[in-house]
C-alpha cells in the first residue's frame, strides 16, 4: 500500500510507464478504490441521515474552487464522507474552455454549486451545512476550517451558533494534517470508507499532491 514503493516496483521491476506524479496523494490503484467506494446519494442518505457529523470547509481565492465536506463515524466502524464544491459562474465557464472540466453539467446534477457573478459568495458554504441539518437531520458537532481567506466566515458561524468553540481552525501544516491525510488513505485501503458519489470530489482526490517532512508527517 505504499505508493512510493509501488511506483519503484512497477518502473524498475515491471518496466511499466507511470504517468501519475511521484508525489500524488493517491496511486492509480487507490483512485480506483475511491471510485469503487462511491455510492449513490440515496444509499449515502440511508447511512447518514440523522447522524452526528463533523463538517469542514476550505475557501479558495474568490475566483477559485471552494470546498465543504461532512464526515460521519458509522456504528459499524466505517467512515462516510461527502463533499461539495463552489465556484463562480464566470470562472466555471472559463475552466470549461481551458481545462475541459464540465462544471456546468456537474452543477445540474448537484455535484457542485455555481454562484452568480465572478467571485464566490462564501455564504453558500455555510448554507450547505445548514441545509444538511435541515433536510438530512445532520447533528453537526463541530465545523473545522483552513484559516486562509476564511476567518470572516468562521466568525459569522460562531455568532450564528452563539458558540465560540463550534468552529475550529486546523493548521495547514504537516503536524496539523498528518493524522487525517494518512487516516483517510488507510481507510480507503482497508475498504472502510464510504463516499457519496461525486466526480468533482474524485477529481480533487486524483489531483492531490502529498508533501512529507523530515519526520515522515504529511500534508496535502
Amino acid at each position: 500500500g505504499d505508493p512510493e514503493k509501488l511506483r519503484k516496483f512497477r518502473t524498475r521491476r515491471l518496466c511499466q510507464w507511470q504517468s501519475a506524479s511521484a508525489n500524488s496523494y493517491l496511486s492509480a490503484d487507490l483512485v480506483k478504490k475511491a471510485r469503487e467506494a462511491m455510492v449513490p446519494t440515496e444509499t449515502f442518505r440511508r447511512l447518514t441521515d440523522g447522524r452526528t457529523c463533523y463538517c469542514g470547509y476550505d475557501l479558495g481565492k474568490r475566483i477559485d474552487l471552494s470546498g465543504v465536506g461532512a464526515v460521519f463515524l458509522l456504528p459499524d466502524g466505517r467512515v462516510a464522507v461527502t463533499a461539495h464544491g463552489f465556484l463562480p459562474q464566470e470562472a466555471a465557464l472559463r475552466h470549461e474552455h481551458t481545462d475541459r472540466i464540465p462544471y456546468t453539467a456537474w452543477a445540474k446534477k448537484g455535484y457542485c454549486t455555481l454562484t452568480p457573478g465572478a467571485v464566490t459568495d462564501n455564504r453558500y458554504v455555510y448554507n450547505w451545512i445548514c441545509a444538511g441539518e435541515r433536510e438530512r437531520n445532520w447533528r453537526v458537532r463541530e465545523v473545522d476550517y483552513d484559516g486562509h481567506n476564511a476567518t470572516d466566515l468562521a466568525i459569522q458561524i460562531c455568532e450564528d451558533r452563539n458558540d465560540e468553540d463550534f468552529v475550529v481552525e486546523i493548521a495547514q501544516s504537516c503536524a496539523g494534517q498528518n493524522m487525517a491525510v494518512k487516516g483517510f488513505r488507510e481507510l480507503l485501503m482497508s475498504g472502510d470508507l464510504i463516499l457519496e458519489e461525486n466526480p468533482l470530489f474524485l477529481r480533487c482526490l486524483s489531483n492531490a499532491v502529498e508533501v512529507v517532512n523530515n519526520f515522515g508527517d504529511s500534508k496535502l
